[in-house]
């Protein structure tokens, strides 16, 4: 916490190291199940959420891509969220920035989604063009698993011979997302 900049209205952010994270959430999804201080976040703060995060996608769309995630609560009435942090020796080398290309709607099967909660979320995925799908916005962390076809759409950019699809481009980035067609279509909301 840092000292006298909290209020009423602040959240708590947790970081957590993998593997570590996936333990704290799986313990935070069984102590919302029991009675305790960690609950399930209310209607009111999803839509505080919500709009704060404003995404490109439904509330409805956004309520099902969250519910399985795990990584929210609330604790004796405050929002916390647990934030996923990799360990030093799965940090290659700094991420290289490219170039912006063009904006691209792509579908795309997820092959690997190990740090889809990370800072960038990465998914890598099967596509001609894209090689893995980066998330800037941590509104389309964890939005995806590993078999599942997703839409996603924002800037193609191109380091080197790779091209990656970046979301997030911006603080409120407009006309980008990513949703698991998969997982909206086993929801019946497709």
């Amino acid at each position: 916490m840092l000292a006298g900049l909290q209020n009423e209205s602040s959240d708590i952010d947790s970081v957590i190291y993998d593997p570590m994270w996936f333990r704290a959430r799986d313990a935070i999804t069984t102590a919302k199940q029991q009675e305790g201080p960690i609950e399930e976040i209310d209607e009111e703060m999803w839509q505080r959420i919500y709009r704060k995060r404003i995404p490109e996608i439904s509330f409805d769309e956004f309520m099902l891509h969250e519910s399985r995630k795990g990584n929210r609560g609330m604790v004796e009435g405050t929002y916390f969220d647990l934030l996923f942090v990799r360990e030093w020796d799965q940090i290659k080398e700094p991420l290289l920035r490219g170039t912006d290309t063009v904006k691209m709607k792509i579908e795309a099967e997820v092959k690997n989604a190990d740090f889809a909660f990370d800072n960038p979320s990465y998914y890598k995925v099967e596509h001609d063009e894209i090689d893995h799908v980066l998330s800037y916005t941590h509104t389309y962390a964890g939005q995806a698993l590993p078999g599942e076809i997703i839409e996603a759409r924002g800037v193609v950019e191109e380091v080197g011979d790779i091209k990656r699809l970046v979301v997030g481009t911006s603080r409120e980035p407009k006309g980008e997302w990513i949703r698991s067609l998969t997982w909206l279509e086993k929801c019946g909301y497709m």
